[in-house]
């Protein structure tokens, strides 16, 4: 139902945030509890998937603080996925 309720924009902003937090999930889950876990490999993951939930939930309360004039163009941008891989 709320799906129904949103622009479409706001709709394909969250659904990109969501596949983008599904994709570093993959590559995090053979390293649980591993002690070989090197500081590049977590940096990848942070920017995976902490940083893209960050950057929706601000981009979502930016787009419900705006005036509705402002919220038409309102695309959240990820990392290009090609830099992410």
């Amino acid at each position: 139902m709320l799906a129904t309720a949103m622009p479409a924009a706001t709709a394909a902003g969250l659904a990109a945030a969501a596949d983008a937090i599904t994709e570093g999930e993959a590559p995090q889950l053979p390293r649980v509890r591993n002690p070989d876990f090197d500081e590049p490999g977590y940096l990848k993951v942070i920017e995976r998937k902490p940083s893209v939930l960050f950057a929706a939930a601000m981009w979502l309360g930016a787009l419900l603080a705006a005036p509705a004039r402002l919220r038409a163009g309102a695309g959240l941008r990820l990392p290009d996925r090609r830099q992410r891989a």
